[in-house]
């Protein structure tokens, strides 16, 4: 989805390409390598490209792991209202995606992947804590402005140090932005998603915190 930079909610495939770093303008760029190739051959290539949203699961060290890690140590405060809306994706259920666009006939193939409904930061922040801890309430609220406050100290201490921290005002502004998407999946594909939203969150989280927290875990590190 970096492709679309910060999009308009429920943005779908024909979204404008609208990048705004490098992340997003070198998967931009690689979509046009491919398209290339494309059309050299349409009638006996296939193309299918799959823009999913965040991805989660079990072993994954991105960034969903990483608030996930945060809530279950006790160290994360929401900031802003919790109200922006955030699509995400189950790895199992893009990984099966991928095999069901294997049988796609010659062309081009382009979706979007999220596994609806969405939730917004509440929700999700709510669903994470009551499966770890039992509890019904989202924790500790900062609101917008002092976070973004922090995140200009952060860049500021960054600039003089020179080293990366995990905050910045970049980061309080995707982290309170909403990013909702909309696919066409189930308007012109059969697929079935095998796990819903919710199934996704308690296989990982159960994994990842829960069961046999002393046994060794295949993990997968990204930044």
């Amino acid at each position: 989805m970096a492709v679309y930079g910060f999009a308009e909610p429920n943005t779908n495939e024909n979204g404008e390409h609208n990048y705004f770093n490098d992340y997003g303008r070198t998967k931009s760029l690689a979509e046009k390598v491919y398209i290339d190739w494309l059309n050299e051959d349409p009638d006996n290539r296939s193309l299918v490209i799959i823009r999913p949203t965040v991805i989660f699961g079990k072993g994954n060290r991105g960034n969903v792991y990483n608030l996930f890690n945060q809530i279950n140590k006790g160290v994360f405060a929401l900031i802003g209202n919790g109200k922006n809306v955030k699509s995400m994706a189950y790895v199992e259920n893009v990984v099966g995606f991928f095999h069901y666009s294997l049988g796609f006939e010659n062309g081009i193939h382009i979706y979007n992947y999220i596994d609806k409904p969405d939730l917004n930061m509440n929700e999700l922040i709510l669903e994470v804590r009551k499966t770890l801890f039992n509890k019904e309430t989202v924790g500790i609220k900062i609101p917008y402005f002092l976070g973004y406050l922090i995140g200009k100290l952060a860049d500021l201490i960054s600039m003089v140090s020179k080293k990366e921290l995990p905050i910045s005002t970049i980061r309080v502004k995707k982290f309170t932005s909403t990013t909702q998407f909309d696919s066409s999946i189930q308007k012109k594909t059969d697929y079935k998603a095998r796990y819903t939203l919710q199934n996704g969150l308690d296989k990982t989280l159960n994994y990842e915190f829960i069961d046999s927290l002393d046994e060794p875990k295949i993990t997968f590190d990204t930044e």
